[in-house]
């Protein structure tokens, strides 16, 4: 009996151990379900060109800094400068950029201007370019976490829409995004937008139906140790009498 009692706790401590959802702090996700305020640089405290660009969000005007890195062309020379456009639109360039032609963008990143957090984010790529041709074109994404803890992304391959949505999940949010473009260059970094709603992770149903198998072999092992154990005499060492 007590070898059963043994099995039947080590079951249940396995299966309770593995039903643990495993959530990552910050996830690629879907935009298409994001509704966050857009950045733009059409207000007066915008700075629209330099190294360090500084655009405001539509709805509660928080400020977000934004850093880059362009070429001139393949094997061209490397920079820093960057500007919005005009309008207050909502996209980015290389300094002296035009469409189809350089310089253009290698990377990007940005953050909020008073150092606070984000929960989700997105943004748009455009008018690509490969330096050698039969490669993919492609972006490396990180973001940093509240923590200021990095999180690698991955590699991904540009085509297509070339929408990106990262988001903060089991109660993290995000403090900075960047990325670094391989195999060519961008023209516009555009549409970056940000949302405060706060968005967990749910537990899929098998892994709320192992954790309930685990909580309950666990019960029963104990339950079933305690009916098998004799009771115990109480004892109690009381000092002497003075």
């Amino acid at each position: 009996m007590r070898n059963i009692n043994k099995i039947a706790f080590a079951a249940g401590v396995v299966a309770a151990a593995f039903a643990a959802p495993a959530w990552a702090g910050v996830e690629l996700a879907n935009p298409s379900s994001f509704n966050g305020a857009e950045i733009l640089f059409n207000t007066p405290d915008s700075i629209t060109s330099g190294n360090q660009l500084l655009g405001f969000t539509n709805a509660g005007h928080i400020g977000y800094y934004f850093q880059g890195t362009t070429i001139t062309g393949p094997g061209g020379t490397t920079g820093t400068a960057l500007a919005s456009a005009g309008g207050g639109q909502a996209y980015l360039t290389a300094a002296g950029y035009s469409t189809n032609h350089y310089p253009r963008l290698t990377g990007m990143t940005y953050y909020r201007q008073d150092g606070g957090t984000f929960n989700n984010t997105e943004f748009k790529l455009e008018d690509l370019t490969d330096f050698i041709r039969n490669t993919s074109l492609a972006v490396h994404l990180y973001a940093w976490d509240q923590n200021n803890v990095q999180h690698d992304l991955g590699l991904l391959t540009l085509g297509g829409d070339n929408r990106f949505g990262i988001i903060g999940t089991n109660g993290d949010s995000i403090t900075r995004v960047s990325y670094v473009v391989t195999g060519g260059a961008i023209g516009r970094h555009k549409q970056t937008r940000l949302d405060s709603l706060t968005q967990s992770a749910v537990p899929e149903p098998a892994t709320w139906a192992l954790t309930l198998f685990g909580f309950g072999t666990l019960g029963m092992a104990l339950r079933r140790r305690r009916q098998g154990e004799p009771l115990r005499r109480l004892r109690l060492d009381l000092p002497a009498t003075i």
